[in-house]
């Protein structure tokens, strides 16, 4: 995978913001638009954040490839940290364990409740973990209802994990930065959440190298994705 994939590990990271707008909709309402350029090709990624004066904030994602050739993405998506206090999960989608695009059959949509703690799992090697497939809308709050909502429009992949995304990878990356085992991952005292498109699939028809099925997979194509934040105020 980092052979195939590798470009996109720090295109997000190192994006580049180039312009941004804001504008007056109506009294209560400011649309904000930003144009980001990615350092894989000439790929773009467009961020358009309508606000509204109850507090909630509609976000619409729109990626294109460019001109340049580019291997498949691993996910398509938003990430955001909050407060370490917003530990308990509800959401309405698949469950109540992990599942992903080409691994979820077997995970009956409905209403699930856990922490962030419970939702991921600790495999030997570090690795991607915890994902939520058809997910309508997921809450993280605190123990007293204090959070946010995020609700697909219409459907998300989510995820969200009491450490950073750095501790899910091999020490054998590219920037060697990662862990060899699930024991060495560290907490860290914030949260980490993923509000995703999609994620491609598992794939692990064998131990060698074989390639998820192009079914699962996320070509190098325009993507384009919406949902909606909005705070919740306790029980």
């Amino acid at each position: 995978m980092p052979r195939r994939h590798g470009i996109w590990q720090l295109a997000a990271i190192h994006r580049r913001t180039v312009g941004v707008r804001a504008e007056q909709l109506a009294l209560n309402v400011v649309r904000i638009t930003a144009r980001n350029t990615l350092p894989a090709g000439s790929a773009t990624q467009d961020c358009v954040y309508t606000i509204y004066g109850d507090g909630s904030v509609e976000i619409e994602s729109s990626f294109k490839p460019g001109s340049t050739p580019l291997p498949d993405l691993p996910r398509v998506g938003m990430q955001m940290r909050v407060i370490g206090s917003l530990k308990n999960v509800e959401w309405y989608g698949r469950g109540p364990q992990e599942n992903y695009w080409d691994r979820n059959l077997g995970s009956a949509v409905g209403l699930y409740r856990d922490t962030v703690e419970n939702l991921w799992f600790p495999y030997i090697e570090p690795q991607e973990t915890g994902n939520r497939t058809d997910v309508r809308w997921v809450a993280i709050t605190d123990d007293q209802g204090f959070g946010l909502k995020a609700t697909g429009m219409p459907l998300l992949n989510f995820s969200a994990w009491p450490f950073r995304m750095s501790e899910l990878e091999h020490e054998k990356m590219p920037l060697n930065i990662g862990h060899k085992h699930s024991a060495e991952v560290e907490y860290s005292p914030d949260i980490t959440v993923n509000l995703d498109y999609r994620q491609m699939g598992v794939g692990g028809d064998d131990a060698w190298g074989a390639p998820t099925h192009a079914e699962f997979s996320l070509p190098a194509k325009e993507y384009e994705y919406k949902f909606r934040l909005e705070p919740l105020t306790g029980k």
